[in-house]
């Protein structure tokens, strides 16, 4: 300490100023920081120092007006905080890295660094130059990358080893961080590692690994291969090499050099910046921007590879979970802001699960909040469409509503991609009985009639879409891929098709007796709202298949009477643009509300749907306008929710009559209770509740597919039940439809 050496010389360290406002108070300040320092004593001993007047000499100057022990605090106090330095002891960059808070940096940047570089020649021709005046032919040498961050090292004081034994960190040159020579380097097993990219229009540089508790090469390199789906299927099914080029500028390569040099440099002094986060420079906009590298839990080689089937094997525990955040998007455990700050860092295009995350352009307009987001996708067929790249969108009354909505969408859809760690077990149907194993299998869960098998051939002459197409019939014989599933009580484990849980499943493992269906797939803060969520979607596409492909006259509700403020700005909003909407109710047996908000516009003679269930009827009729929002095509070319050729007169989405509004199935302020009120409906309709966790460890959000055989999706599956026997049992209609008879325009939205 300065109060302890008295030829030690105090004098204000370099990064700052200080300024006497009065005799009691001064202001000192440096490039990012001031802060005002109280005190008579304060004032006299900053205004004292000089920079050449010793400790010993400063005190007996000082003694008439400051005493000598507060003399002595006041020192020690403004050392600590910085503020004072001693002036024998000053110099180079000390004080650029007391300002940034890595005050140690200096002693630590001489552990040494090891650079070293990673697949291949690091020196390459960047350009023949044609003849020019005064010069022949001439080429153009890019300069060796790793040469080039040496000396930027150097600069910066970072001492340089010349083994990798006798390093601190060696640091990896490389064009590719997927390079097998990076693996190799990065997975050695000798001591932290730091990637550096210095060449192409994006050069990178970290994450730091080999550190404990952080992540490993494994966990960057499923990140980056998750962003990277046309390389990763040019290379899996085609067998070919799909590496872009990487290009070079000098003026690029150096500049990036500096900047890498100085986060190395940060790095040794203890920076955590560089621990799990990827730094990325855009060369075209001059913006650097971290990019999240986590380790993953389940990362067979750093984490628990059994992990995703371990957590399968365990009934599930629904939680008494309070409802902390009752509005308008319906009931979750903390407010969407809460929830866009704790799941943005999967927001990249680099690293992340979601690449983007934005206002969707033409509907997110006025009053209409609606937000598109995306993730890539590694297809196990090319399609001759893209299939690549996944747009997922959200929708809400406010912005964080709607962003929270479209980054969780897209999330859950990640999550539901398989990858390869699922839980599978390979078997036979009859194989699954004989043992002993519960069976939801794909005749039970997809609801095909006998005629549409009997017609498989021409239906799926008409369309690549797999949606629309009918799978082989169900064959007890044929070995599949299956994965447990749940009652929501835990009691009951059943085996399900891991093709229906799961999208992008290889061949081989189900795919041909029936594919991915997402419907009841949820995600949310915790079990239990992923859960709600996921019954109510059942729920609203069960009423809305009756109501669709019976083409049923159901009455609508009174909007002027619902007097609901933020509905009634919506419909100014439409009334504003031509569009006339509507609430009609098709709520049926289970008694939950569920309402479609139809829109149309005279005009055009155009239509917008949107649904909405919950167990308040306001919230469901809020949900079902926030989803003609996020659906509402208003061009006026815009393509028909529904195929007109097929279906052109629509009079059904006219209503019939009004009715009243329901109001809340009150269960309590508990997601439990709530989740046990929707079971208990659905048993008393005969049906059971199942789940399946797909939950990630490395996103950590909440995703789960509820299943309830029986209900019915509103894609066009036609089987005998519920479609054709909830509306003869509640008397809307009076007489059987044939499967003939039903609404010939399929439902996709």
């Amino acid at each position: 300490m300065l109060s302890l050496d008295p030829a030690a010389v105090p004098t204000l360290a370099p990064q700052y100023t200080a300024v006497a406002l009065d005799d009691r108070s001064v202001i000192v300040q440096s490039e990012i920081r001031r802060v005002v320092l109280d005190g008579a004593g304060v004032v006299v001993l900053l205004g004292a120092i000089d920079g050449r007047c010793a400790v010993g000499e400063l005190a007996h100057r000082l003694a008439p007006r400051l005493d000598f022990n507060d003399f002595r605090s006041l020192l020690d106090q403004l050392q600590q905080a910085g503020y004072l330095v001693d002036a024998r002891r000053q110099a180079g960059d000390a004080p650029f890295w007391q300002l940034i808070g890595l005050p140690e940096a200096p002693r630590r940047l001489a552990r040494g660094v090891y650079v070293v570089t990673a697949g291949g020649g690091m020196r390459h021709v960047m350009a023949t130059l044609p003849n020019t005046p005064g010069r022949g032919d001439s080429v153009e040498i890019v300069p060796d990358s790793a040469a080039l961050l040496r000396r930027a090292l150097e600069t910066a004081g970072v001492q340089l080893a010349q083994w990798h034994d006798g390093a601190a960190l060696r640091v990896i040159v490389c064009d590719d961080l997927l390079h097998p020579d990076v693996e190799r380097l990065c997975t050695d097993g000798r001591g932290p590692v730091l990637p550096v990219k210095l060449s192409g229009v994006m050069p990178t540089v970290g994450p730091l690994l080999g550190v404990t508790g952080g992540p490993c090469w494994h966990c960057l390199a499923h990140a980056l291969r998750w962003n990277r789906p046309v390389q990763r299927f040019v290379e899996h099914q085609l067998g070919a090499c799909a590496t872009a080029p990487t290009l070079r500028s000098r003026a690029g390569q150096s500049a990036v050099a500096g900047i890498a040099a100085l986060a190395i440099a940060q790095a040794l002094a203890g920076s955590p910046r560089l621990r799990e986060a990827l730094l990325a420079l855009d060369l075209a906009t001059l913006q650097t921007q971290p990019h999240a590298v986590r380790r993953r839990p389940q990362c067979p080689h750093c984490g628990d590879a059994d992990l995703l089937r371990r957590r399968a094997e365990r009934p599930p525990v629904l939680a008494s979970t309070d409802i902390a955040w009752r509005a308008e998007a319906g009931y979750r455990i903390r407010e969407p802001r809460a929830t866009l700050e704790r799941y943005r860092r999967l927001l990249s295009p680099i690293t992340g699960v979601v690449n983007y995350l934005h206002p969707m352009p033409g509907r997110h307009a006025g009053r209409r909040k609606v937000y598109v987001s995306g993730y890539q996708v590694c297809p196990q067929e090319f399609s001759g469409e893209n299939p690549f790249d996944k747009v997922c969108a959200g929708k809400g009354q406010t912005d964080d509503q709607s962003m929270a909505s479209a980054l969780c969408e897209a999330l859950e859809r990640a999550s539901s991609v398989w990858q390869g760690d699922e839980p599978a077990l390979l078997a036979t149907r009859a194989d699954l009985v004989e043992a002993g194993h519960e069976v939801l299998d794909f005749g039970l869960l997809q609801g095909f009639s006998a005629d549409q098998y009997a017609r498989r051939d021409s239906i799926n002459a008409l369309t690549p879409d797999r949606r629309r197409q009918v799978p082989l019939p169900p064959d007890d014989r044929a070995p599949l891929a299956w994965t447990p599933a749940w009652t929501l009580d835990g009691r009951r484990r059943a085996q399900v098709p891991l093709a229906y849980c799961y999208a992008e499943t290889p061949p081989g493992q189900g795919s041909a007796w029936g594919i991915y269906n997402p419907n009841g797939t949820a995600a949310g803060n915790c079990l239990e709202e992923a859960v709600f969520q996921g019954l109510l979607e059942l729920i609203e596409r069960d009423a809305t298949a009756i109501w669709w492909y019976h083409r049923l006259h159901r009455p609508a509700v009174d909007l002027d009477a619902l007097a609901d403020p933020w509905i009634d700005e919506m419909r100014a909003d439409y009334a504003a643009a031509g569009w006339t909407p509507r609430l009609i109710d098709l709520t049926h047996d289970l008694g939950i509300p569920v309402y479609a908000a139809v829109a149309h516009h005279a005009g055009f003679d155009r239509h917008a749907i949107g649904f909405g269930c919950h167990l308040g009827a306001r919230l469901a009729a809020r949900r079902a306008f926030t989803e003609l929002n996020q659906l509402l095509d208003a061009r006026p070319d815009a393509p028909h929710p529904w195929d007109q050729g097929l279906l052109p007169v629509a009079d059904f989405l006219a209503p019939a009559g009004c009715c009243q509004l329901i109001e809340r199935i009150d269960s309590g302020h508990d997601l439990r209770d709530d989740i046990r009120l929707i079971v208990d409906r659905l048993a008393g309709a005969g049906l059971t509740a199942w789940m399946v966790d797909k939950t990630r460890p490395d996103i950590e959000l909440a995703v789960v597919q509820v299943i309830v055989p029986g209900l019915r999706h509103f894609w066009p599956r036609f089987g005998p039940g519920r479609l054709y026997d909830v509306p003869i049992a509640l008397g809307w209609l009076q007489a059987p439809v044939t499967e003939a008879g039903l609404n010939p325009a399929p439902l996709f939205l």
